[in-house]
């Protein structure tokens, strides 16, 4: 393949040529609402009922028949009636009222309700001024959700909101996707694990913990196979091995074209390379390929080019394997709060806070930008985009992805 950065793609047609090539279709298995936070939803759910199942008073008040009432002066009625929520609701007899609080079911001939600060009670009497309007804070049937209604839709992730409509509608159980199984390899004989002493040469193992962190906090099951050894035969038998057990695998380092960086020639050897290097920074040299049919994500060795690519390019793709059906992260638009030279041919991913300037919020650069400084990410709120060959000025409005969105 070629190096030049004229032959670069961008993120957006990274993503369409991988997925393209995906195959892999999620088991489906079937889990209690208690288990279900966090999964994807694998059937459209439809209600059996209406919520509220009756129309109920959304007020602690009285409720009245609005022949009872007059329209130009005061009208006081007795109280013929007290339902609480829980109630039988009965029948409100002609000319009364009836105590009703909230979430009781509407007795019948009652058509409004009035909410106890606005009557003026006297024994078991109640005065009512005009000005009221039929239906008043009453909540009708199926008001909320309509029997036969969609509730919650294939393709979902099943957020602690999502569970309790399900269970307001009597669902128990849901089809959900199994957690997809991701293998995880970090490469490089300069490479050590911490907590052991660091010898002269040797660093420690930062992408592991970020990616396992990541991987985990999606959801995903991770086969953590730690650190491969610079080795071509060592290389494949690892990546061989993970292809039959994993469904996708990740990889940082051994994607450039040194002599000691065999992740690329091994999948080119065993299966498929499908595209080498984007156009962005960091993290131009990310690999994607497949072995055993398998998507293989070959991510840059420097921290902060394997966090970005594992972000905007490898978890989309991991989403979508995992049933779930909208992948693109929200982003939003706020104002620069610097001014940076053109960036040529490459669009760059900052590390970026949201900031008060001038009272409102502008994104302000973390000062070093530099593939390897990591405190840059722990500093940073979010990601904000610089396309390609873009002069950027104060004020100049840029995409940001809060991390909230992308984690």
């Amino acid at each position: 393949m070629s190096c030049s950065e004229h032959n670069l793609i961008t993120v957006s047609q990274a993503i369409v040529q991988i997925q393209e090539t995906l195959q892999h279709k999620a088991d489906v298995e079937w889990l209690s609402l208690a288990e279900a936070v966090n999964k994807v939803l694998a059937a459209d759910q439809l209600s059996t009922l209406n919520v509220p199942p009756a129309a109920n008073s959304a007020m602690d008040g009285y409720g009245f028949n609005a022949k009872d009432l007059a329209t130009d002066q005061s009208t006081r009625l007795p109280v013929g009636l007290r339902v609480a929520a829980g109630d039988q609701p009965g029948i409100l007899p002609s000319g009364m009222a009836a105590r009703i609080f909230t979430g009781a079911f509407i007795p019948e001939n009652v058509d409004l309700v009035i909410p106890q600060e606005q009557v003026k009670v006297t024994g078991d009497h109640v005065e009512v001024q005009p000005g009221w309007q039929i239906g008043q804070h009453i909540r009708n049937t199926g008001e909320d959700i309509a029997e036969g209604q969609q509730v919650v839709a294939a393709g979902k992730r099943l957020r602690p909101q999502e569970l309790g409509l399900l269970a307001s509608v009597g669902v128990m159980q849901v089809p959900v996707y199994k957690p997809l199984t991701v293998a995880l390899f970090t490469t490089g004989d300069e490479l050590i694990e911490p907590g052991q002493p660091l010898p002269e040469g040797k660093i420690y193992n930062s992408n592991r913990y970020t990616l396992l962190g990541l991987l985990q906090q999606t959801g995903f099951k991770v086969m953590d196979g730690g650190i491969l050894p610079d080795q071509h035969d060592a290389t494949k038998q690892a990546l061989l091995k993970a292809s039959h057990q994993a469904d996708a695998i990740i990889t940082t380092g051994g994607v450039s074209v040194g002599e000691e960086d065999y992740v690329q020639g091994v999948i080119q050897e065993c299966g498929t390379v499908h595209l080498w290097r984007l156009a962005i920074k960091p993290g131009k040299p990310l690999l994607y390929g497949q072995l055993d049919k398998k998507p293989v994500f070959g991510l840059p060795g420097n921290p902060i080019s394997s966090l970005v690519t594992y972000l905007m390019v490898a978890r989309p793709v991991l989403q979508q394997m995992q049933g779930l059906h909208e992948t693109k992260p929200a982003s939003y638009q706020f104002k620069a709060g610097f001014a940076k030279k053109k960036n040529l041919r490459r669009a760059e991913y900052l590390r970026v806070q949201l900031q008060p300037q001038a009272g409102e919020l502008t994104i302000v650069p973390y000062p070093k930008q530099g593939s390897g400084v990591l405190s840059s990410a722990s500093w940073a709120t979010g990601l904000a985009l610089v396309p390609a060959d873009t002069e950027v000025n104060q004020g100049d409005l840029l995409e940001y992805w809060p991390f909230g969105e992308l984690i």
